[in-house]
């Protein structure tokens, strides 16, 4: 439960190649019989033999302290492009202003066109949330527009 997840982001977080994480699956198969997933976000720019090592090591280090199998998938992402990172902070506050506090996004990317950029990402609403996954659309397309 959430010690084991707590446990989890304490041993991520020793790893400063990865950026974030989302898409955390924790699959229990009975008394401290773990299986575990997830997307670790790191820097698209950095060499990839260099990031598959560290994922490796965060998969060994998982294991060895937690004795919990994991299987991590490497999700490079863009951090060093100012107009890229500006209109992630912007959707972020959006996004935490409209959908509520614990709302969150991820693998953010903008596709730029002759005629007009897309900005495509994943919204992850908190589980208490009333909204509808077309509500919680609507108003992030709406509010974003308008910015």
């Amino acid at each position: 439960g959430k010690e084991i997840q707590d446990s989890l982001e304490e041993i991520i977080k020793s790893y400063p190649e990865v950026v974030g994480t989302h898409d955390m699956l924790i699959h229990n198969y009975g008394p401290n019989r773990y299986l575990v997933s997830f997307h670790a976000e790191v820097d698209g720019s950095q060499d990839i033999y260099m990031l598959h090592d560290a994922i490796d090591n965060l998969e060994k280090d998982i294991a060895n302290k937690l004795d919990i199998i994991c299987t991590i998938h490497l999700d490079p992402i863009v951090t060093d492009d100012e107009l890229i990172n500006e209109k992630k902070r912007i959707v972020c506050e959006i996004v935490t202003e409209e959908l509520g506090e614990k709302a969150s996004i991820h693998d953010f990317r903008v596709v730029a066109g002759d005629t007009h950029t897309n900005m495509i990402f994943d919204i992850v609403l908190p589980f208490e949330s009333k909204l509808s996954e077309s509500e919680a659309v609507s108003i992030t397309q709406n509010e974003v527009l308008k910015k």
